[in-house]
């Protein structure tokens, strides 16, 4: 956020890239959370590159171009370059930053975009699941299925907080149950190692319902199913659990007491299912420390301008450490 509160408005332009779609908007950054404007989305198939995509969107712009801009990718950033994890676009800060006469680029994961913003989402921009007992200077973990399997943890959540990235998807699966040893096995022949990722990414239903019998579906027909077909309904059940034990195994692992978030592109469609589903079981399942996996609150991102909106607060935080918000 932009620390003066008399400081002139910040505008910057923001975008989600993710592997299926890259999402553009404008942002105008001052103390509460960012008010976003021609907020647009392009699928990536077929695109050259993100600087195609970057063109396209500001050429449709019908007002002025903000001359800083803040970038969420899916995929690790490393010295203002990154690589799209299930993509093959490069993306480079400082050659964006040239080709289209921008004062500042700043590049980031896309789940550290979404945990810059957790501290501020305004009110109605998230879903309780698990109540818990919130440590308010506890850190915050959010996670979720999009193309792939996103993670970033908050330290310190607020006005100076720390955003950490992480590539948690691409820890090892862990089995518990017979099934899921046997989808472990099954998935090992064709792909090494067997992430979390392999299983809960976006077309991770879709697989699993494959597992139980299924025919050939993509995850959206598989959800649309979900109350008509049994082996649909008992896919997403199983895949709630794999997510709840993930995410749970994530929270003990950061310490997240300050809360859990859910986000990404396949759980808003969902969230009707997600209270009272596996999940929370799998979340909770923890033994001796099942107590503190129970007072971790856990919420569901529903703003669908929140990776957008952390953008845009990562943007005034960098323009802030760089000497100033104008």
């Amino acid at each position: 956020m932009v620390d003066n509160a008399a400081s002139e408005a910040l505008t910057v332009l923001v975008a989600d890239i993710g592997g299926s779609n890259s999402r553009f908007a404008v942002a105008t950054v001052t103390r509460g959370w960012p008010r976003l404007s021609d907020v647009v989305s392009y699928p990536n198939a077929g695109a050259a590159g993100l600087e195609a995509q970057v063109e396209r969107y500001l050429t449709g712009l019908s007002t002025a171009a903000p001359d800083r801009a803040c970038l969420a990718v899916a995929g690790p950033v490393t010295g203002g370059c990154a690589r799209l994890t299930n993509r093959p676009w490069s993306i480079d800060a400082a050659g964006l930053a040239t080709t289209f006469a921008f004062r500042q680029v700043t590049l980031l994961n896309d789940f550290a975009a979404l945990a810059h913003g957790l501290a501020f989402l305004p009110a109605g921009g998230s879903m309780v699941l698990q109540a818990g007992a919130r440590d308010a200077q506890g850190p915050l973990a959010v996670l979720g299925p999009g193309t792939g399997l996103g993670a970033a943890l908050v330290v310190s959540p607020g006005g100076q907080q720390l955003v950490v990235p992480t590539e948690a998807g691409h820890a090892d699966f862990a089995p518990v149950a017979a099934r899921d040893w046997a989808l472990r096995e099954a998935l090992a022949a064709a792909a090494t190692p067997v992430t979390a990722e392999c299983v809960l990414r976006g077309d991770g239903i879709a697989q699993l319902y494959r597992a139980l019998g299924g025919d050939e579906r993509d995850t959206a027909t598989v959800c649309a199913l979900c109350g008509d077909d049994g082996q649909a309904a008992e896919a997403i059940a199983w895949y709630l659990e794999l997510l709840g034990r993930f995410a749970g195994s994530l929270a003990l692992t950061v310490g997240a007491t300050g809360g859990v978030y859910l986000a990404g592109g396949v759980l808003p469609r969902l969230a009707g299912q997600l209270p009272g589903s596996a999940f929370l079981a799998g979340f909770n399942d923890r033994g001796p420390l099942a107590p503190y996996a129970g007072a971790v609150p856990v919420r569901l991102v529903t703003d669908p301008g929140a990776a957008l909106g952390g953008a845009a607060i990562a943007a005034a935080r960098d323009a802030s450490d760089r000497g100033g918000a104008a």
